[in-house]
């Protein structure tokens, strides 16, 4: 069954995801994915991509939330890799506005997707969502609400963009084939 796959700085935006990942608007599957990867904080550096190939091979979007430290998490940076890799649609969430377990919001992050040295093709397509409120509580609530319809959409675009490249391919291979065979005789 897919699912999204939720990746966020394990240092300092676990109880940030925690809270969201718990909204009752959301799907109840979300808490069990974050809680997976707040514990890959006990792997070895090495096991990363092999850890993170084995869990996003069967997803359908990798939710990157962000928060102020989210830029300097090498497993953040693998798992956009990996994604990219697999041709997964990608979609960042700003998660700064939630407050942690201490009641405290978070700084303002920086974009981890720019940081990555992408194209700005490749950085078009990777849409960043920042809630429009300040108080935490309905940051959350925009977000649990939201994350569906978000999901949807960056599937629904990838979808089609993939569906267009493959369509041009077929197009020219048709097209040599055509060349081809006019060729031979």
């Amino acid at each position: 069954m897919p699912h999204n796959f939720y990746v966020f700085d394990r240092l300092s935006d676990v109880s940030r995801a925690a809270r969201i990942a718990a909204h009752p608007a959301l799907a109840p599957g979300m808490d069990a994915h974050v809680l997976a990867f707040a514990k890959t904080i006990e792997l070895p550096d090495g096991s990363a991509p092999l850890w993170l190939h084995e869990h996003l091979a069967d997803a359908e979007c990798l939710v990157v939330l962000i928060g102020a430290s989210t830029v300097n998490d090498r497993w953040v940076r693998e798992a956009i890799a990996v994604a990219r890799s697999y041709e997964m649609p990608i979609i960042g969430v700003t998660i700064d506005r939630v407050a942690d377990e201490d009641g405290e919001q978070g700084a303002t992050p920086r974009d981890p997707f720019v940081t990555l040295g992408l194209s700005p093709r490749a950085l078009s397509q990777i849409e960043v969502y920042v809630p429009p409120f300040v108080l935490s509580a309905f940051a959350r609530s925009h977000i649990a609400y939201s994350l569906p319809d978000w999901v949807a959409l960056a599937v629904r675009e990838n979808a089609r963009r993939v569906g267009s490249r493959g369509g041009r391919i077929a197009s020219i291979a048709r097209n040599r084939r055509i060349d081809l065979e006019a060729q031979a005789s």
